[in-house]
C-alpha cells in the first residue's frame, strides 16, 4: 500500500491515532519518498524512516558485489540530497 502505481496508491491501514509519538515507523515504499503511512507518523510526531534508505543500500550492495570495490555511500546519500533538493 502506499506505492506509486500499486493497487492502493492513496491509502494506509494505520492512521495517526494509532501510532505512539514515542514509535519509530519505517515504510519500505520508496516511491513516493512520503507514503500516505508516513503522513500520518509525521501527524503522530513520531519518528520515521523511509523506504528510500533501503532501496540506496541494496544499491550499494549490488555496487560493491559488481565492481568489488566499497560502494561510497555518504556520497551516494548526498547525491540524492542534492538532486531532490
Amino acid at each position: 500500500m502506499g506505492m506509486d502505481g500499486g493497487p492502493a496508491p492513496d491509502a494506509t491501514p494505520v492512521t495517526a491515532d494509532a501510532i505512539s509519538p514515542d514509535a519509530v515507523a519505517y515504510d519500505a515504499v520508496y516511491a513516493p519518498p512520503m507514503t500516505p503511512f508516513l503522513k500520518e507518523v509525521e501527524k503522530a510526531r513520531a519518528k520515521s524512516l523511509r523506504g528510500f534508505t533501503m532501496l540506496l543500500l541494496q544499491g550499494a550492495v549490488g555496487f560493491e558485489l559488481a565492481t568489488g570495490k566499497p560502494a561510497p555511500v555518504d556520497e551516494m546519500f548526498e547525491a540524492v540530497r542534492r538532486a531532490t533538493s
